[in-house]
């Protein structure tokens, strides 16, 4: 879905476009999602974060770096390793333009 219909920035793009309104909503959900107790859902909610990152961060994700820094400062195991595999997936997808967006 993310692949195909997020952006038509995206080479495999198909209508229709996601709205920006469920953009934003499906972001904020996403973020909550990598705090589930199950390891593979948090590991299939980074990959769908990464994947979203690659259009939208910084621009229209710019707490996404936030949120996993305080996901690995609460300290709770299932929430630092949520962080810790969505900060490598993303890692994975953005380009070198975006990163200085993440050290600052």
């Amino acid at each position: 879905y993310i692949h195909v219909h997020w952006s038509r920035h995206r080479q495999a793009f198909q209508e229709p476009e996601v709205t920006d309104e469920h953009k934003a909503n499906m972001r904020g959900q996403l973020l909550g999602a990598l705090s589930l107790e199950h390891s593979k859902l948090r590991t299939a909610v980074s990959m769908a974060v990464a994947s979203v990152a690659k259009d939208d961060f910084p621009e229209r994700w710019p707490e996404l770096i936030p949120h996993l820094m305080g996901m690995l400062q609460a300290g709770a195991p299932h929430l630092v390793h949520g962080a810790m595999r969505c900060l490598v997936l993303v890692s994975e997808e953005i380009t070198d333009d975006q990163v200085p967006h993440v050290i600052t």
